[in-house]
């Protein structure tokens, strides 16, 4: 037999360049992260070449398997790892442990296949076919999105102003607790901030709540007006890509422009907020900061159990492989302080700012000078008491940011805007796993998470929101109660209700009752409370210090 005959067919190459194309439609793909992009094809190609060769010595139809067995063991532990760790023992989600669970079932089917007869050429063929559908399709979905249909249109608006219609700012803060958790769990004083917003005609729940811990579900609920977790397919492992259709295309988006809106959307490298087929005007920060070279390759393949990159500049400092990609100062700033140049535009406009300055990577001091960024593996382990004090320094820089953007914009503006303050959950210092797998739960989670995870920080600034702001708000009910007043619709409210979930379990929801409207702090190593019910409640808890 000749070498050409013995070499595989094109399968793994065609395997390796659909999961790149997946893993990078997921995570965004263009734009400001053209290098990551490349690199991610780059190394793709790699990883099926490497497979290639190494299956080179079998027979065609044995190699061709093999190689594309080979391919998926190495670019898809990523989401292999987000399986396995919910169900594993702590100890077995180290690095070596998860890499040797990885390693098993790779060596048994190379081992099974290689006692395997001769495979048919006919199966290869139908394997290669197959294969060549699903790059073919994962091309398209992803080509779509650079169409002009799906671009940011630039409809017809009028050129006069409707007095009726006002322009409106939605700002969703990412991790931004409360100012009474702030207060007791952190240290930050944050009555200077909430007394400014006031004064500017703001109206703040003493005691509003979250629907949902989990960024990725509030945000299709608040657009949306109503809870999504009900909508959600249970057997699917991963929820995120559809809770981010659901925000992208949110009733809210429709319903403005069906009115005159003209939407301004800031993307970011959160799933949720990547993209938006609605939106009218992408604001896009002049040097946008991007992923580095190849890294969403990177962070599904076994090396990102310890890779440990360099950055340089804003983008990261130290460790490169956070979660998603983040923005760097720069950028912060730049997107709170473009947003009132938006003011009174012609239109009128909605602005949709997913703010991620109040979040980890800590990248700010407290005096709103840059540091080194930093994001922190887990929240309770030897620098929790240094995640606390880097979160208080980001909340309180994120406060005074915030509270100049939206005195400018009202300064600004001939017709009075209605503003958004709306923050997803609180933080809670839930993270416990290196690998960003693990979360605590409900049952493990001391008092004072609990309280602080499910108590956002919320303002609004509308007409009659004085009389209209009610003290448990929730973000399902937030858009409704001023569209509702302001633009004359009729949305029906919701159950203020809330749920806990785990990072490793977010289709697994428990529904949060509530007890009284007083917090108290409680000692992190307290007592943990039991596993709460669909009938349990959430208590009001007793003095203490933290």
């Amino acid at each position: 037999m000749s070498w050409k005959e013995r070499l595989p067919a094109p399968a793994p190459f065609l395997a390796a360049w659909y999961l790149a194309l997946i893993l990078l439609g997921e995570g965004g793909f263009g734009g400001e992260r053209t290098a990551d992009a490349l690199g991610t094809l780059v190394f793709a190609t790699l990883t099926a070449a490497a497979a290639w060769l190494l299956s080179a010595r079998l027979e065609r139809g044995r190699a061709t398997v093999l190689a594309v067995m080979l391919v998926a063991w190495f670019g898809l532990f990523g989401t292999a790892r987000l399986i396995l760790i919910p169900v594993l023992d702590p100890s077995f989600a180290s690095p070596i442990g998860l890499l040797l669970l990885w390693v098993l079932p790779c060596a048994i089917g190379v081992s099974l296949l290689l006692w395997m007869p001769p495979i048919e050429p006919g199966l290869v063929r139908g394997l290669t076919t197959a294969l060549v559908l699903l790059f073919a399709f994962s091309l398209f979905s992803l080509g779509r999105h650079f169409h002009p249909a799906f671009q940011a249109k630039h409809r017809a608006i009028a050129e006069t102003r409707s007095a009726n219609r006002p322009d409106i700012f939605i700002l969703l803060l990412d991790d931004f607790g409360s100012p009474r958790s702030l207060e007791r769990y952190y240290g930050v004083d944050l009555r200077w901030f909430t007394d400014s917003l006031k004064s500017l005609g703001f109206a703040l729940p003493a005691r509003a709540r979250t629907n949902y811990i989990r960024t990725g579900y509030v945000l299709p609920t608040m657009l949306n007006w109503r809870l999504i977790h009900d909508e959600l397919d249970t057997t699917e492992a991963n929820p995120w890509p559809a809770t981010a259709r659901l925000t992208e295309n949110a009733e809210a988006w429709t319903l403005l422009q069906h009115l005159g809106y003209r939407l301004a959307f800031y993307p970011t490298g959160f799933i949720g907020t990547l993209q938006n087929p609605h939106a009218d005007i992408l604001m896009r920060p002049p040097d946008p900061l991007s992923r580095r070279f190849g890294q969403t390759w990177l962070f599904n393949t076994p090396f990102d159990l310890w890779a440990t990159q360099t950055c340089t500049g804003d983008l990261c400092g130290g460790h490169s492989n956070f979660p998603m990609a983040v923005e760097g100062p720069r950028a912060l700033r730049w997107k709170l302080a473009s947003l009132a140049t938006l003011s009174d535009s012609v239109g009128p406009i909605v602005a949709f700012l997913h703010y991620l300055g109040s979040h980890e990577p800590f990248v700010f001091n407290r005096d709103c000078s840059s540091r080194e960024p930093w994001w922190p593996r887990a929240e309770n382990g030897a620098d929790s008491l240094e995640t606390r004090r880097a979160y208080a320094a980001q909340i309180e820089c994120a406060s005074h940011m915030v509270l100049a953007t939206v005195t400018e914009i009202i300064t600004k503006a001939k017709v009075p805007p209605i503003i958004v303050l709306q923050a997803d959950h609180g933080n809670g210092s839930i993270r416990i796993d290196e690998t960003y797998g693990r979360t605590v739960t409900e049952g493990d989670a001391a008092q004072w998470q609990l309280h602080d995870r499910l108590e956002p920080f919320a303002a609004y600034r509308f007409p009659h929101a004085a009389t209209l702001v009610y003290d448990s708000l929730t973000p399902v009910n937030v858009l409704p109660m001023i569209f509702n007043s302001v633009l004359g619709t009729a949305i029906p409210y919701s159950a203020d209700r809330s749920w806990w979930s785990t990072w490793q379990r977010p289709l697994d929801l428990t529904e949060v009752h509530w007890i009284g409207d007083s917090i108290a702090p409680v000692s992190p190593p307290a007592t943990r409370r039991p596993k709460l019910k669909s009938v349990g409640a959430l208590p009001t808890l007793p003095s203490g210090n933290d």
